[in-house]
């Protein structure tokens, strides 16, 4: 008896980017769930969706990834859940606490993306 794949949570406002995330995450075994923002994120997360880690794009309307991240990192029932910065932001390595646990340049490549996937979600 196989058990449930492990889910995530991608949190991206690019719809290709985000649809190329969910379909390589899925063809790997993983159950990926999407939101477009910070604020649709929260909600799902809110309403008692767990994800074994989630990948958040930095900059995005409604909610940026920036000002989620503080928010789960303000609640104690979400601030365990790894998350990972996805960006094509420069050097981040001078961020404030809190931190993600780790981060990802885009583009992205795929063999990083589910290494880095398998890292937090084995």
């Amino acid at each position: 008896m196989s058990s449930a794949p492990k889910q995530l949570l991608v949190v991206e406002d690019d719809l290709d980017i985000l649809d190329t995330f969910i379909q390589v995450l899925e063809m790997a075994g993983y159950a990926a769930t999407g939101a477009i923002n910070g604020q649709e994120a929260l909600e799902k997360l809110l309403g008692g969706f767990r994800p074994c880690m989630i990948l958040l794009d930095l900059m995005m309307p409604v909610m940026t990834g920036w000002e989620l991240h503080a928010r789960l990192a303000a609640d104690p029932t979400l601030a365990a859940i790894p998350v990972v910065f996805v960006s094509a932001a420069g050097d981040l390595s001078g961020i404030e606490a809190p931190k993600p646990v780790a981060y990802l340049r885009k583009p992205v490549e795929v063999k990083v993306l589910l290494a880095t996937v398998q890292r937090f979600c084995a």
